[in-house]
């Protein structure tokens, strides 16, 4: 009957169909391992492919600013030390800031998706999925264990009416280290009554699987995360992105 009415109401002009998206990514980054340069190079290679529906900038901290924020091409800085384990107050720093240097444009964009440099999207796919979000209270993203009632900082998503709802306690997170940044900013954005939407995401963990995994990602999955065990992920890590960007991106 709803699908009926719809399509009645399409055919009369009396609903039009939603504009595609625009989804302001945000890249957690950092200098102080090898890998991470070596993810930077891939992302840079596909990162801007699709201006149309996506603008991405890597987040970065720098204590010397002599402002709070300093945008420079694709690098947004932010005046705060980088995080050491295990809790660290710079990524959650580091996301406000952005957001907060974004509140002016944020009626150019539906979605944040907040992310890191060991995560691999592919921009197609997000955007199929995209479009079958709501664009008011909506926070999606990989479940971490089905203990933990938030989801994954490795890759969530964030309508901007709750981006709005996070910069007006801005000060309440700047240099919080009490708890990991996805937990945190969770515990806050489900505290407005939002029902988080879950996607799948493929992660290689696994030098001996990686073969095979390549071969079976669901055409589906959109995000893809990297995390061997640390004395291997300059090589395995890296090797994955590379394979992916291939797959993907490469004609």
């Amino acid at each position: 009957m709803k699908t009926l009415l719809f399509t009645t109401l399409f055919s009369l002009g009396i609903l039009t169909a939603l504009p595609d998206p625009k989804t302001l990514i945000l890249i957690i980054a950092s200098d102080d391992k090898p890998v991470y340069h070596a993810f930077v190079n891939v992302w840079k290679q596909y990162m801007h492919s699709d201006k149309d529906h996506f603008d991405a900038y890597f987040l970065r901290g720098d204590p010397t600013l002599r402002s709070p924020l300093h945008i420079e091409g694709d690098t947004i800085w932010a005046r705060c030390e980088e995080g050491l384990p295990p809790y660290s107050s710079s990524i959650l720093t580091k996301t406000v800031l952005a957001l907060d240097a974004f509140k002016d444009k944020l009626n150019s964009y539906d979605f944040v998706l907040r992310t890191n440099l060991s995560s691999f999207y592919i921009f197609p796919r997000l955007l199929t999925f995209l479009k079958t979000l709501p664009r008011k209270k909506c926070y999606s993203g990989a479940r971490i264990i089905n203990e933990i009632k938030v989801l994954s900082g490795s890759g969530f998503i964030l309508s901007t009416d709750l981006v709005r709802e996070i910069l007006k306690k801005k000060e309440s997170f700047l240099g919080v280290a009490s708890d990991f940044d996805d937990m945190i900013l969770g515990r806050f954005i489900l505290s407005k009554k939002v029902r988080w939407i879950p996607h799948e995401r493929t992660d290689f963990l696994q030098k001996e699987t990686i073969k095979e995994t390549l071969k079976s990602i669901p055409e589906h999955v959109f995000q893809i995360r990297t995390k061997h065990p640390e004395s291997e992920r300059l090589k395995y890590d890296v090797l994955v992105h590379n394979a992916l960007l291939n797959i993907f991106y490469k004609d």
